[in-house]
């Protein structure tokens, strides 16, 4: 992945979905509701949602991962992303809980005829997902500031909650032959229904292991059990 400003002319390609998922918060001031959920040192929350399909710890860092992207298919070349990604869970002050997913690196392999284009050295990517949830002691939280819309309103049963999860893909890359024939709004266009499409598909799958995940580690002594020591084995205590 190279620098953003070392690259010549690039096309720009743009992606963002939000999901949001109800959750069953049966456990109400509780060291086991869903705001506590959120707030799991990151050795355990990774654990067990985020060791799940093709995302892979980093042995000894706690919290960076390498994420294999689903093949994607741009015209006749196909590709599979490798991200490298860091995950930061909330500070004990920090009044509204979010779990934040960033890349830190990007790499690409594909097709015989990718890899004629030599696309490592000409795109630079940005991946980031945020992840908070509303309970019926804090069923709102504004929007931010930059214009990001989460639609965090309204009241929750108690007994209830949601989690919700807002990711956003931008990537600039050099344009090579032969996609250099093709119109550039066209191909931004159409390579970014392709990235859109890729995280609204991954997305609402990510939410509900996270929802599912929430489940058993609320209503499970063992399996709480068996993260926190499965992090203290792996990284000390926690």
């Amino acid at each position: 992945m190279t620098d953003p400003e070392n690259l010549q002319r690039p096309a720009r390609l743009h992606a963002v979905a939000v999901s949001r998922c109800d959750v069953r918060d049966a456990h109400l001031a509780t060291p086991f509701d869903l705001d506590a959920y959120m707030r799991l040192p990151v050795e355990q929350y990774t654990l067990s949602v985020l060791e799940a399909g093709t995302l892979t710890r980093y042995e000894g860092q706690p919290g960076r991962f390498r994420f294999q992207v689903p093949r994607l298919q741009f015209f006749n070349v196909w590709v599979e992303p490798v991200v490298d990604v860091y995950v930061r869970v909330p500070e004990a002050d920090d009044e509204t809980p979010e779990v934040l997913l960033r890349s830190e690196g990007c790499y690409m392999y594909g097709s015989p005829a990718f890899d004629k284009l030599r696309l490592n050295d000409k795109f630079h990517m940005e991946f980031e997902t945020r992840v908070r949830a509303r309970t019926s002691g804090r069923p709102t939280f504004a929007d931010d500031e930059d214009g990001e819309t989460w639609s965090a309103n309204g009241e929750i049963e108690g007994g209830r909650g949601e989690l919700l999860a807002r990711s956003e893909i931008n990537v600039a890359c050099e344009v090579v032959a032969p996609f250099h024939l093709v119109p550039r709004r066209a191909l931004e266009k159409t390579c970014s229904a392709v990235l859109n499409g890729l995280i609204k598909l991954l997305l609402p799958t990510f939410v509900a292991q996270l929802r599912d995940d929430f489940g058993i580690w609320a209503t499970h002594p063992e399996a709480r059990k068996a993260r926190v020591e499965k992090a203290e084995r792996e990284y000390g205590k926690t």
